[in-house]
């Protein structure tokens, strides 16, 4: 048997609980299929989730009432949208002016391009989260807690922006939104580590192997 985890930190913990053999595979992204542009002009920032779990909930609330105002007093001009389907009432309740709650959307893409920057208030769950490196690959600058980028090999400050509280979050976005040089940056950045690390085609041989390995005849 192999158990496939998407980051070294869950591959510990199933190791931790016994499993004979584990095999690390990232979540990873077609880069082929994502266009990437540069971060645009604009003064939105996006979470993108499945709201019938409660931790992309919680993350939408913390953005729109915590983070937000924050940022609002640096950029009055700032924008926030929701996208993702299932929006529950708490996230419904959050489309007042200034701030979208889209839901579903036929493409994600276009919402990525359109935002100047992707915040991941995130502060439960584990894995790694396909949302970044969706917005990495598409060039959307990310602003995330720890725990939001865990299990994903990037560095603070050169490949996203980190912040642990509310206040963080917000000063973080705040130089994104003012700093071109910064967005372009990081955006160039992040591309550049999902090519070479999180594609589709990078890990492929792995899962490859593991396949070759689970149908071989005994013997």
């Amino acid at each position: 048997a192999v158990t496939l985890a998407t980051s070294d930190e869950d591959a510990e913990v199933f190791r931790g609980w016994g499993a004979p053999r584990v095999e690390v595979v990232p979540n990873g992204v077609d880069t082929t299929e994502v266009d990437y542009k540069p971060p645009g002009a604009g003064q939105g920032l996006l979470y993108v989730g499945q709201y019938g779990y409660r931790p992309n909930e919680a993350a939408a609330v913390e953005l729109v009432t915590q983070v937000l105002p924050l940022v609002q007093a640096e950029v009055p001009s700032v924008t926030v949208e929701l996208v993702g389907r299932d929006p529950t009432p708490a996230v419904k309740a959050l489309d007042t002016g200034g701030v979208a709650v889209l839901g579903a959307v036929e493409e994600v893409l276009p919402c990525l391009h359109h935002a100047r920057a992707l915040v991941v208030p995130l502060r439960a769950g584990s894995g790694t989260r396909l949302k970044i490196l969706e917005a990495m690959a598409a060039g959307t600058p990310v602003v995330s807690t720890p725990l939001g980028a865990a299990g994903i090999d990037a560095d603070d400050g050169e490949h996203l922006l980190l912040g642990e509280s509310p206040a963080d979050l917000a000063a973080q976005a705040v130089r994104i939104l003012r700093d071109d040089a910064l967005a372009e940056r990081l955006s160039t950045a992040a591309r550049a580590l999902v090519e070479e690390r999180y594609d589709w085609g990078v890990f492929a041989p792995t899962v490859a192997e593991v396949l070759a390995d689970l149908t071989a005849p005994p013997g």
